[in-house]
């Protein structure tokens, strides 16, 4: 028996993929190779998904006697095991400051991570949400950033507004997983002795 080189390749390359032997005959070559690689496991853009935003924000009137609060936890998309970033900042200035970065702290399997940091800033008026993470990773240390807009409803009706205004103050909620893409990521090596 005589094989022709197309042949032989056509059969051997689903092998090389991963398809049972069973799964080719040389009739069906061709479909099985196309089966085969379009059946692709499911991406998952990178970035971090938000849980359990609140912040509250004082009224003009009462911004020197109350303080503005934010609290979250953030997650990694795809997951890791155990990482989780709880960011949490209380203050007397303001917490919608485009040019300030608050930090956050991030555990795995509830201990501190000391070579990376997540961080977080407010838009004017809550407007957007950005997140920045930075980590060292074989002597070069990464920085990735995303930013999301938000969209708040104030409302009479609770069942559609998520956030409540009194005369003291505006508290904003979002309970529901609120994913966030990475936009931008920059490595540069790593500074000894930093």
């Amino acid at each position: 028996m005589r094989l022709s080189l197309p042949t032989t390749i056509l059969t051997l390359l689903p092998l090389a993929l991963g398809a049972p032997s069973s799964d080719i005959t040389s009739a069906s070559t061709s479909k099985a190779l196309v089966n085969r690689v379009a059946a692709s496991a499911p991406m998952t853009t990178p970035g971090m998904m938000m849980q359990h935003l609140q912040v509250w924000m004082p009224m003009p009137d009462y911004e020197e006697s109350m303080l503005s609060r934010a609290f979250f936890n953030v997650t990694m998309m795809p997951p890791i095991p155990g990482w989780v970033s709880t960011c949490f900042n209380t203050t007397k200035k303001i917490l919608c400051d485009p040019n300030v970065w608050y930090p956050c702290t991030t555990y795995i399997n509830d201990e501190p991570v000391n070579n990376e940091q997540v961080m977080f800033k407010f838009g004017h008026d809550l407007s957007s949400v950005d997140l920045k993470r930075t980590w060292t990773y074989e002597g070069t240390t990464m920085t990735a950033t995303a930013s999301e807009p938000a969209e708040w409803n104030e409302t009479v009706n609770s069942l559609y507004s998520n956030v409540t205004v009194s005369q003291y103050g505006k508290w904003y909620e979002r309970p529901q997983g609120w994913p966030f893409e990475w936009k931008s990521m920059v490595g540069l090596p790593s500074q000894q002795g930093v």
